[in-house]
């Protein structure tokens, strides 16, 4: 079921990311850019781990597979690159959450603060900081005599265990970006809701409307793509949580980690396509407010 959710997760993220970097119209578009690109790294990784594991754990002789020992040296990489990638798609959720929050509460420095090219700097500091976050997690798992995957003495320590796997992780990566997530859309929603029925009674059929209108449904977009996105993610933080504070549920509910991992293509799977298709349906907007700037 994993193959069959993350295969077309990877490819509409893919297209989405393509789709979005040809458009570069707006300072979302940037971002969603940005977060299809962590998402095809995420759902990637996933392949090359877990349908390996499964087929390694049906293995009589793991020590003479060629799938098992594929499955050991490519989680040595696999393994870090997708924490990182899912730390960028966290907090690259959290920038289309203050994207869309100037876009409703400060519409007119909307354009000198969001701009595509302040967009492009921020997903890039992001990657940074990500990659920074999660460098540790490149020697948490090392290789034995046999080529066996096994924790290395990092992971092992309980200092490490309890200040960087723990605490780093549930401010870093739930507590705070969550908490801000929730914040701004919350705001924004009341924002919408507030300014919806003046822009109804502006003249519809003007370019200034028709432009508020397409803000407001970008908005709203992004909104539920963001609580999906917190959704999904409850599921794999439980898991954190289990790991670092109820070590004797570790084995007793091994089947919890898989569905984790699902979850987290589920919520790729579902949002990459619902972006795709609103870009492409309002493709022909933008080239026509493009030529009529050219004009």
């Amino acid at each position: 079921m994993m193959i069959s959710i993350c295969i077309p997760g990877v490819v509409a993220a893919a297209l989405s990311a393509i789709v979005f970097a040809r458009i570069r119209h707006s300072s979302l578009e940037v971002l969603l850019c940005g977060l299809s690109l962590f998402d095809v790294l995420v759902l990637l990784s996933t392949l090359f781990i877990y349908p390996a594991m499964n087929a390694c754990q049906n293995e009589p002789n793991p020590e003479s597979s060629q799938v098992c020992h594929f499955f050991w040296r490519s989680t040595l990489i696999a393994y870090p690159l997708s924490l990182i990638a899912q730390a960028g798609s966290v907090w690259t959720c959290v920038v289309i959450a203050c994207d869309r929050f100037i876009a409703v509460s400060f519409p007119f420095k909307k354009r000198v603060w969001s701009t595509p090219t302040t967009s492009t700097f921020v997903i890039c500091g992001v990657a940074f900081l990500c990659v920074l976050f999660k460098l540790p997690a490149f020697f948490e798992i090392v290789l034995n005599e046999s080529g066996q995957i096994m924790p290395s003495q990092l992971r092992l320590d309980p200092t490490y265990q309890l200040i960087y796997m723990t605490y780093m992780y549930v401010i870093g990566i739930l507590l705070l970006p969550w908490t801000i997530i929730i914040v701004l859309n919350g705001i924004v929603i009341q924002k919408v809701r507030k300014t919806y029925r003046t822009h109804e009674q502006l003249a519809r059929y003007s370019s200034r409307a028709r432009r508020d209108a397409d803000e407001r449904k970008m908005t709203v977009m992004t909104i539920v793509m963001t609580g999906i996105f917190v959704l999904c993610n409850i599921p794999p933080a439980i898991n954190n949580i289990i790991e670092s504070y109820a070590p004797q549920y570790r084995e007793k509910y091994r089947q919890r980690i898989p569905l984790s991992t699902l979850l987290v293509c589920v919520n790729r799977y579902t949002q990459m396509p619902v972006l795709l298709l609103h870009e492409v349906e309002n493709f022909p907007d933008y080239r026509k407010f493009e030529s009529r700037d050219e004009k």
